[in-house]
């Protein structure tokens, strides 16, 4: 953390509203787009946000100045997500899941979204591989969806998850592993599905 973070923490701390809104002002988008990665609407995930950053400023006295502000953001946003989850089950966004090599350490999920310019019969059958999609993700342990969330989803490094977390890397690598395994094998009965829509899952 670089001086004038440092400072703004200490005035945050003391209750400058201001000083706060400053020191997460360059974190609005990140917190956002998780959010809406999780809760998969726009106005679920604006919820969410606005409340992760309420969680935040009430909670910015236990703020570890060997952290980052990134790092607790994401935390603090997971958690708020979580909470919603357990509220609101439906997730709207509709991917194309396709293996990919990274040379790390095996395999990447591929996220893509989809053209816009579709007939009909398309838009139906990507809404359904939509609900198929979302069902699959939603059944995958909380650890593994939110990994696969961070790495997949957000970019993350293995090094940034396993500090979000608290875990080690070695934790990190393997329940991705995990995650991306069940999901493709959790996919793999509607084989049909996708390729009729034109993807693959391999």
């Amino acid at each position: 953390m670089d001086l004038d973070e440092e400072k703004l923490v200490e005035r945050a701390c003391n209750g400058d509203v201001e000083a706060f809104e400053q020191l997460i002002e360059p974190y609005h988008s990140m917190v956002y787009n998780l959010a809406f990665h999780y809760l998969k609407e726009y106005h679920d995930a604006s919820e969410a946000a606005q409340e992760a950053f309420l969680r935040a400023f009430k909670a910015v006295k236990t703020f570890k100045k060997n952290s980052t502000i990134k790092t607790w953001l994401y935390r603090i946003t997971i958690n708020t997500c979580l909470d919603t989850i357990k509220k609101k089950k439906n997730e709207k966004r509709l991917i194309y899941i396709n293996e990919a090599k990274d040379g790390s350490d095996g395999s990447e999920i591929e996220l893509q979204i989809p053209s816009s310019d579709l007939k009909p019969d398309q838009i139906l059958e990507q809404k359904a591989i939509q609900k198929v999609i979302r069902d699959e993700i939603s059944k995958l342990p909380k650890d593994s969806k939110t990994i696969l969330i961070l790495r997949d989803f957000n970019d993350l490094s293995y090094e940034e998850i396993a500090k979000i977390l608290n875990i080690s890397l070695g934790t990190v690598k393997s329940r991705l592993s995990r995650a991306r395994n069940s999901l493709k094998d959790n996919l793999l009965k509607y084989r049909e599905l996708f390729n009729t829509n034109g993807s693959q899952i391999k």
